[in-house]
């Protein structure tokens, strides 16, 4: 049985990627993760989508972050190969969804828990129901931050706040997230919150979507540049934006609409 289901939505080029591991909660075992780095690729390399979403297929759960069987027999045996097989893995697909020349979009509903979170901390865009419930507690299992969480917290929600979570281990609500930046939206039920995904991904359709991609580029380049470089490389940017036709074709419509 699969522990992904991916939904194609033709009308906003959205791909519809579901956490589908009922018996597992969605913990990042093996199958889940390999799963998941397959159908990412497989958007990335479409060139009739846009965005990507990341959802549960179940109400109750997002995920229940690492398979604590798993990590207990790999301690025990000290198998140090397969854990790096593990964690090779989900690192790449941390990759392929940070740097996605898609827009990826995530949904939290339930309880996401220590890289369940994280491995989807490097989307776009990232929503929450309000009864989701968030976990970093590595160090009482006894072991260090992954999974994207030492270098996405503090760039999100700043360097105070991260110590905070990570050295309490205490649970914390997704509206703590909202307000400490780490997510865009909170919706208050789950209908709600997949509602309001869609409209987003429409209105990124509506939009040039060559534009969108040559912006999210320049944010992310941004965390490497100094200001000028940062200046000089957005005016290039600008510059190959105006060689596109579409330019003309939206300036004038925008121009008829404000006429009217």
């Amino acid at each position: 049985m699969s522990c992904i289901k991916t939904v194609l939505n033709d009308d906003t080029a959205t791909a519809y990627i579901y956490l589908d591991s009922k018996e597992t909660k969605n913990s990042l075992d093996v199958a889940l993760a390999t799963s998941l780095l397959e159908e990412v690729k497989k958007a990335n390399n479409s060139s009739s989508i846009k965005t990507i979403v990341f959802l549960s297929e179940h109400r109750a759960f997002f995920s229940s972050g690492p398979s604590l069987p798993g990590l207990l027999e790999i301690a025990e045996n000290q198998n140090d190969e397969e854990l790096k097989n593990i964690v090779e893995n989900l690192n790449e697909l941390i990759t392929q969804i940070y740097y996605s020349p898609k827009i990826t979009i995530v949904g939290f509903n339930g309880y996401a828990y220590g890289g369940g979170l994280n491995v989807f901390l490097g989307c776009d865009y990232r929503v929450a129901v309000e009864r989701t419930k968030f976990i970093e507690n590595f160090h009482k299992m006894g072991v260090t931050s992954d999974l994207s969480s030492s270098y996405f917290l503090p760039r999100l929600i700043g360097m105070t706040r991260t110590m905070s979570i990570i050295l309490s281990g205490d649970l914390f609500t997704a509206w703590d997230a909202k307000d400490w930046g780490l997510f865009n939206e909170v919706f208050s039920t789950n209908k709600e919150m997949k509602s309001h995904i869609e409209t987003f991904c429409e209105k990124i359709n509506e939009d040039d979507f060559t534009a969108i991609q040559m912006t999210k580029q320049l944010v992310k380049q941004s965390f490497q540049n100094g200001l000028e470089k940062q200046l000089e490389i957005e005016s290039k940017a600008l510059r190959d934006s105006f060689k596109n036709k579409e330019v003309v074709k939206r300036l004038r419509s925008i121009l008829d609409y404000s006429i009217i």
